[in-house]
């Protein structure tokens, strides 16, 4: 949408625009998402404030990005599944050393999934 002030254009997303009047100014940083995945429904209700990681991330979950991440990757060993039991093993207190041999990986990758080093997209 372009604004006009004492002549001076200003060109301002119907997002932005909703958010801070319902939300407050937007921080810097920080990005806007459309919960559904629509960009044209900028109902406040399908509106909120994220990090860019967070928007990311959810552009990916969503399908809104395409992506070869996770299991999806030609080179995957995992599941997401498995991901989901290596963090359960791990609040546990199971050792990475048990938690790499039963699936198959080095202590090393439970460490960067335990992280969110690698596999940060599963929840």
């Amino acid at each position: 949408m372009c604004l006009t002030h004492e002549g001076k254009a200003s060109v301002r997303r119907v997002s932005h625009l909703v958010t801070a009047a319902f939300l407050g100014e937007k921080p810097q940083g920080i990005c806007v998402n459309h919960i559904d995945g629509d960009k044209a429904n900028d109902n406040i209700e399908n509106l909120e404030y994220v990090t860019h990681s967070e928007n990311t991330a959810h552009a990916y979950r969503t399908g809104l990005i395409p992506g070869n991440i996770g299991e999806n990757h030609p080179s995957a060993v995992l599941t997401e599944v498995a991901v989901r039991d290596i963090r359960a093993r791990l609040e546990r207190g199971d050792l990475k050393k048990e938690i790499a041999a039963d699936n198959g990986i080095s202590a090393s990758s439970v460490l960067k999934i335990e992280r969110r080093i690698t596999w940060k997209h599963v929840t």
